[in-house]
This record gives C-alpha cells, sequence and structure tokens, in this order.
C-alpha cells in the first residue's frame, strides 16, 4: 500500500514542478515590467512550496521525524509565503499606478464598460 501511495505523490509533484515551470517559461516570453515581475514571484513561491512538499515526502518515506532535515521543509515553506508577500506588495504597486485603489476608479470603470 505504502508504494503506491509513493508513487501517486512522485507523479503529483512532478506534474505540478513542470506545470510551475511551464508557467513560467511561457509568461516569461509575453510579459514585461511590473506584470512579469508579478508573475515571477508568484511562481517562486509556487516552486519553493513544491520544495516543500517533497522534503516533506522524503521525510516521510524514510520516517526521520524530528532531525535536522525537517529544516529545510520549513524555510521552503517561509520563503514561498514570502514570495507571495512580495507578489502582493507588486499587484498593490500595480494597481496604485492603474488607479484602481482610488475612489473614483468604480465611476471610471462604469464609463468604460459603458
Amino acid at each position: 500500500m505504502i508504494y503506491e501511495f509513493l508513487v501517486l505523490n512522485l507523479v503529483g509533484v512532478t506534474l505540478g514542478f513542470f506545470t510551475v515551470l511551464w508557467f513560467y517559461v511561457s509568461n516569461r516570453r509575453f510579459l514585461a515590467g511590473e506584470i512579469k515581475k508579478f508573475v515571477n514571484k508568484i511562481t517562486a513561491g509556487m516552486l519553493f512550496l513544491y520544495f516543500s512538499i517533497v522534503a516533506s515526502s522524503v521525510i516521510e518515506i524514510h520516517g526521520i521525524y524530528g532531525s535536522l532535515l525537517e529544516i529545510p521543509k520549513y524555510l521552503f515553506i517561509i520563503a514561498g509565503f514570502s514570495c507571495f508577500y512580495w507578489a502582493s506588495m507588486a499587484l498593490n504597486k500595480i494597481s496604485k499606478v492603474l488607479g484602481f485603489r482610488s475612489e473614483i476608479m468604480p465611476k471610471k470603470l462604469k464609463k468604460i464598460l459603458k
């Protein structure tokens, strides 16, 4: 039973990793400026979270709970959420520049949509 779990886990993590990698490569070609920085930060955050999943899987497979090998798992989690924080700050900066955070934006948006 454990081998089926390991194979499914390996397939899922591999597919997730290649999906994130494809997202990074395909969007990098077409984007520029602040949006490119935003996409790069989101992609880095997803990659760090996948690395933490891999580290957690290795710890679970080998049964080495409570060892020093758990430290990279938590460091990857912290790095991933830090990247998500920086991406949200970049998105906030983009929305300020575009005017989406202003009071008059809903009125402008209604005029544009008409």
